[in-house]
């Protein structure tokens, strides 16, 4: 019997009911393993059964994503290798339910959907001993283990060290190759640390329990010489809402691409606080929150976020309130005393500014100020009175009353300098890639020893005009890397920049930086031309993010006109921009949803003549990966996403859909301008694929129906981690790839920086896919054995549809038999090829449009090279004969 029809899917409500009814009806002893949501790990992780027992595993997976459970004979490294021989599967990975055929598997579940169960009836081993078991999906072996215990059930599992248990004793580089890794409480970030910082229920204020609300697009801010204090200014509403001692931000830990999206809370005692409303007045007096949404930012005319200066180890911010422009420096002095100091420009209207509630804490000012403070409501309030001239101002708190202060310049401060410091350079060592194929991978090596003990998921690149690269990582980081050369033998290091929150995209325009993060564009500015960013110019703004999973912004391309792009995952249409690709003007100061019905996209690409393409990513909604041309307007399936006045009944297809078993996830799409530097493949649409760290060529064509097309991978390129940025570097013809390691990819690493390099070697490939009236042709890049290219046992062809539905992906049916699961093959009655045995045009039956197709060829070239390939493809359209 096949292993999968052992297990049986149930509803969650019936599995209940099962587990109560279960010893009544047989001798089976029931056991409950269960999914911990969104930790990637298995509930229980040492289970233990008699030699011989009959058994009922009921297995319930309360993840955002699929799951199975697949138990192994005893042995060290087993359930990795067994794991290995799951994601090698390929195109046959769903179909078997990413379970391999593999001596060392005994039992196994299928594949289980988010919030359903399975059960699966089973003996325990006779024999005693360990047997491990795993969930076997790209990636999930890496943390998702655990133990069947065979025999006495007073033996324990191995004890774990708190040292082993933690990791902090490994080196960096170990540290980067460890899964789901939790070194961030290691790093140091830099004085800032953006985010959205979630509801505190537990915060301690004066001894008590105080809530804390949640801030959406919140900044915290390091105060003090040792850095134990803070304030959390929000971008939004122009407010401290919290300053606290003891300890900077508390990071909340969960699965490896949860701890990357920046959910914070606060680290200490909370010293004062500011409840609900806006930080200044508006024009009306109330401050009550504008937004309908309560999300995104003030309307303007009351006020806008324009970015903070870090000076030494102080921070500026700089914003403006009913068109007066405002620089605002928090600080916290030796004694316990909360500083913040004011520069507002002139203006001819008061203004007023919440500065806390008056409870349990004590303001002063600075003398000749220009402003007044009151208790008004039980909150304390700054009155600034009309002025012709700028004013500064210093306030200070404290539980005590705080003894009068002096107001400190903040705009000569900023312009006469003692700016930022960035660290020293780092060195490393490039290693160059080996092998006899046209392309190889070259290792620009990542700086995991440094000072700061950054860590290193790189999410983004870019390169100046000559020639060095900036990096972003997606804990906050942007890199510049110099030594870009053939031998890579001297990789120069310089972080110059900090505390983003979770950046993915990043594009350099006339030689400034830009960096994507969840809330904003930044634009990076070195005023004293040291090579560390100074002034954090907020770019674009005004995106609608909540708290939910799944909040990305990806990616970030320019246009011929200069207009910014990036992608907007869906927050499970709880915003107004989610599931959207966001056009941003040149300047930054507009922007609009571009197209919607996005889920959770992880890479866009540019080409020519303003060409746009994304990769889908399987879930609900959404059948399976694919690659989707962009077109203003546009509606790509996933409905919460839709943005319109009524529910779409249908989408705007994709130029091809991809089985999840060649790309379980997707990255960008990167556009090979035409250069002979980087061979055949120049002129070319590429595709990375973030869950299997490989590269595919794309091939197309243009229909009455729209684009259609495929894939087929490239040879010998694998990347270290999740391939999803790549950018071809004008300096060397080159392409270069950055990816990170976190939700399902089979990385190894937690962040590349790669070169895949042309070699010149001999190669054949695969050129253009065109859809015949009775077949398609296949154009190579060399000439082809005809006896072999001839010859229709040489290909082997399959062709299957989805479903679009709001379930986890779809099943594959026959086109046949539209409500049967399965595959339909296709048959190769006669191939011809062209006089220049380049094309081969395939015969094929049945013939018609159809959502997935597969074709395996085994060819070889003139030259007696082989030819091998697998291309997977989508046909929307046939044409008459």
């Amino acid at each position: 019997m096949n292993l999968l029809q052992k297990s049986q899917r149930l509803p969650m409500i019936l599995v209940v009911w099962c587990l109560l009814a279960t010893d009544s009806l047989s001798a089976q002893r029931m056991i409950l393993l269960k999914t911990i949501p969104d930790a990637m790990r298995y509930d229980h992780e040492w289970i233990h059964a008699d030699p011989g027992e009959s058994l009922r595993l009921v297995f319930e997976n309360h993840c955002r994503m699929q799951h199975n459970w697949v138990l192994c004979e005893p042995g060290s490294g087993v359930t990795m290798e067994v794991a290995r021989a799951a994601w090698v599967l390929g195109d046959a990975a769903v179909a078997r339910e990413y379970v391999p055929e593999h001596p060392a598997v005994r039992e196994a579940t299928g594949l289980v959907n988010p919030g359903e169960s399975v059960r699966m009836d089973f003996t325990a081993p006779d024999k005693p001993g360990d047997y491990p078991y795993v969930c076997t999906l790209p990636g999930h072996a890496l943390t998702m283990t655990g133990v069947l215990h065979v025999g006495s059930e007073k033996e324990a599992p191995p004890a774990t060290t708190v040292a082993e248990r933690k990791g902090f004793d490994k080196t960096a580089l170990e540290r980067a190759a460890t899964p789901m890794q939790r070194y961030r409480p290691l790093m140091d970030g830099g004085p800032t640390l953006a985010g959205i910082y979630t509801m505190h229920r537990d915060a301690r204020y004066l001894g008590t329990a105080k809530p804390i609300e949640a801030v959406h697009r919140g900044m915290a801010i390091r105060l003090g010489a040792r850095g134990r204090h803070g304030v959390l200014f929000d971008k939004e509403l122009l407010k401290y809402s919290i300053g606290w001692s003891g300890g900077f931000i508390r990071l909340l830990e969960g699965r490896e691409d949860e701890r990357a999206e920046y959910r914070h809370r606060i680290g200490g005692e909370v010293h004062f606080s500011l409840p609900e409303g806006t930080g200044w007045l508006l024009r009306d007096g109330g401050s009550s929150d504008p937004r309908p949404s309560r999300m995104g930012s003030l309307p303007q005319k009351e006020g806008r976020y324009l970015g903070h200066y870090r000076i030494g180890e102080r921070v500026v911010l700089h914003y403006e309130v009913q068109s007066t422009e405002v620089l605002d420096s928090p600080w916290m002095e030796s004694d316990g005393v909360f500083l913040r100091d004011l520069y507002l420009g002139p203006s001819n209207q008061g203004l007023s500014l919440r500065l806390s509630e008056a409870s349990g804490i004590q303001w002063s000012i600075s003398e000749a100020s220009q402003a007044i403070l009151k208790v008004e409501k039980g909150i304390h309030m700054l009155h600034v009175n009309p002025r012709e001239t700028p004013t500064i101002i210093r306030v200070a708190a404290s539980l005590q009353p705080p003894s009068m202060v002096h107001a400190m310049d903040l705009k000569e401060m900023i312009r006469t300098g003692n700016y930022a410091k960035g660290g020293p350079v780092l060195t490393t060592k490039g290693v160059l890639g080996e092998g006899k194929g046209p392309y190889v991978v070259d290792h620009l090596r990542l700086p995991y020893d440094n000072p700061w003990n950054a860590l290193l998921y790189t999410s983004g690149h870019d390169f100046f005009s000559n020639g060095d690269a900036a990096l972003c990582t997606s804990h906050g980081d942007v890199w510049r890397v110099s030594g870009l050369d053939a031998s890579l033998q001297s990789l120069q290091w310089k972080r110059m920049a900090t505390g983003f929150a979770n950046p993915l995209g990043l594009r350099i325009v006339q030689d400034q930086v830009h960096v994507l993060s969840l809330h904003e564009i930044s634009r990076l500015h070195d005023v004293d031309r040291d090579g560390w960013a100074d002034y954090y110019e907020c770019f674009h703004q005004g995106l609608e993010v909540s708290a939910s999973h799944h909040r990305f912004a990806t990616d970030l391309q320019t246009d011929e006109k200069g207009n910014f792009y990036y992608l907007k995952c869906t927050e499970e249409g709880r915003t107004a921009h989610g599931g959207s690709v966001v056009r941003v003007s040149p300047d930054g100061a507009s922007f609009d949803l571009f197209a919607t019905g996005l889920r959770n996209p992880n890479g866009l690409g540019m080409g020519p003549n303003g060409m746009m393409m994304f990769g889908k990513q399987q879930g609900t909604w959404i059948p399976s990966s694919g690659i989707q041309v962009v077109e203003q307007g546009g509606f790509y399936g996933y409905v919460p996403s839709h943005h319109r006045v009524e529910i779409p009944r249908t989408f705007d297809p994709p130029l091809c859909w991809i089985p999840h078993g060649m790309d379980n996830s997707s990255g960008a799409q990167v556009w090979s301008a035409p250069d002979e530097r980087w061979g055949p493949l120049s002129g070319r649409w590429l595709h990375l694929s973030y869950g299997k760290c490989q590269l595919f060529q794309v091939l197309m064509e243009k229909t009455p129906a729209g684009y259609q097309g495929g894939v087929v991978r490239i040879p010998d390129v694998e990347f270290e981690s999740g391939a999803m940025r790549g950018r071809f570097r004008e300096a060397d013809g080159q392409l270069y790839v950055t990816g990170l390691r976190g939700w399902q990819t089979t990385a190894r690493m937690a962040g590349c920086f790669q070169r895949v390099r042309y070699t010149g070697h001999e190669s054949v490939f695969l050129l253009s896919l065109t859809i015949l009236s009775d077949g398609m042709a296949l154009t190579f890049s060399a000439p082809l054995d005809p006896l072999v290219a001839a010859d229709p046992d040489r290909y082997q062809a399959q062709s299957w549809n989805y479903r679009w539905t709001k379930a986890y992906g779809s099943p594959e049916f026959k086109p046949s038999s539209p409500q049967q699961q399965g595959r339909d093959p296709v048959i190769i009655d006669r191939v011809d090829l062209s006089e220049d045995h380049h094309t081969v045009n395939l015969r094929c039956r049945p013939h018609a449009e159809v959502m997935q197709m597969r074709l395996i060829y085994d060819l070889v070239a003139a030259s007696g090279m082989p030819v091998r390939g697998e291309l997977h493809h989508t046909i929307h359209h046939v044409p008459e004969p």
